[in-house]
């Protein structure tokens, strides 16, 4: 046993040096805070970016094109009316839903194509959260989470 315990002594230190460790761990965020991406640096003198690595796949094509809809919603938290802006000369903003926690549609805005921006009132709605979706001409779409104070 005495034998066992000094093998294991002494090759502890060879067997933990020999393990490769990563340099770094790089995470990337989106505009809510999510983590959209996880990965290991090699090299520490490069370094990853979402928007620089958008053909890594599809969660990154995808965030990447969100950015680009220039989509604004404010105040949040929102005490009585949601003011929503969008840019349409780079995405066509097609509808607007509002949702509750269990996905019940409460507030809709449709017919939106011509317009650059729309408002919900609030007021009536009780305090909690609220998911808002962005349906564009393209067909796609882009979520929010809405706060009522």
């Amino acid at each position: 046993m005495k034998n066992n315990v000094k093998l294991l002594v002494l090759l502890f230190p060879w067997y933990a040096t020999s393990q490769t460790v990563p340099e770094q761990l790089v995470f990337d965020y989106d505009r809510a805070g999510n983590q959209i991406y996880r990965g290991v640096v090699e090299d520490s003198s490069t370094s990853r970016s979402l928007l620089e690595n958008i053909n890594k796949g599809p969660l990154l094509k995808e965030t990447a094109q969100k950015e680009k809809s220039k989509l604004k919603y404010y105040p949040n938290p929102v005490q009585e009316v949601l003011f929503i802006l969008w840019d349409r000369t780079v995405k066509e903003v097609t509808a607007i839903f509002l949702y509750t926690s269990n996905y019940q549609v409460i507030r809709k805005n449709e017919n939106l194509l011509a317009k650059e921006q729309t408002q919900f009132d609030v007021r009536a709605l009780p305090k909690g959260t609220y998911f808002m979706v962005v349906q564009y001409a393209d067909g796609t779409k882009e979520n929010g989470t809405i706060i009522k104070q």
